[in-house]
């Protein structure tokens, strides 16, 4: 029998359930709204970070390579940014803690939600155009993995999903050129799977799922 998993909550105490995970985008107002129902608004409860580029840290031999690459981008309205900040928040009575992702980041993956469209959209031949500017080697191994686990969950996702998906559909790129029909952006992607089934593209993450 799996021994039953606790975690800390606000107060330093042991709980039956863990910390959520939400998206910026399917908040109603300019914070989440805690499931206990009790409490009303959550509290500001600090932040952390993530790394904004797949690499990861800038060292000294990239730096001048990325500040040349902040500079190529500014003309084009992308900013580079090393860290992204994520925003969490607590519920002062029942003690749990919500991290609020902004639109461009998917949960746990490096990768920023326009590149993966772009990468998807070019392996399902949406387009024939590749990324500009091309992916680097650590980014196109994210990228390359991030479609073998979408090819694995094409049979979860179209049970998920229903008549979103019109055709029947046989295989990753199949499926993902008919998913993009009914969705103009992986951002609104993410968000409808997030608010309305409690799973991400990628994976289903428990940080994702409401305690029953």
């Amino acid at each position: 029998m799996e021994p039953e998993r606790k975690w800390l909550d606000l107060h330093g105490r042991f709980c039956d359930y863990l910390p959520m995970q939400l998206r910026e985008d399917e908040l109603q107002g300019r914070r989440p709204v805690c499931i206990c129902l009790r409490c009303g608004k959550v509290h500001l409860h600090g932040s952390y970070t993530r790394y904004a580029d797949p690499a990861g840290v800038v060292t000294r031999k990239n730096r001048k390579q990325k500040r040349k690459e902040r500079e190529e981008r500014k003309g084009k309205n992308d900013k580079l940014a090393e860290l992204d900040r994520i925003q969490r928040y607590c519920c002062p009575l029942c003690g749990r803690t919500y991290s609020v992702l902004p639109p461009h980041r998917l949960p746990y993956r490096p990768l920023r939600a326009d590149r993966l469209q772009a990468y998807f959209d070019q392996q399902a031949g949406i387009q024939t155009k590749g990324l500009d500017p091309p992916p680097r080697v650590v980014e196109a191994g994210c990228l390359q993995r991030a479609w073998c686990a979408l090819t694995a969950r094409v049979k979860p996702l179209t049970d998920v999903l229903g008549q979103l998906i019109s055709k029947p559909v046989s295989d990753g790129a199949s499926f993902w050129a008919h998913l993009r029909q009914s969705f103009d952006s992986v951002p609104k992607l993410l968000c409808f799977l997030s608010q309305h089934h409690h799973i991400s593209l990628l994976a289903n993450y428990l940080c994702l799922q409401p305690p029953h």
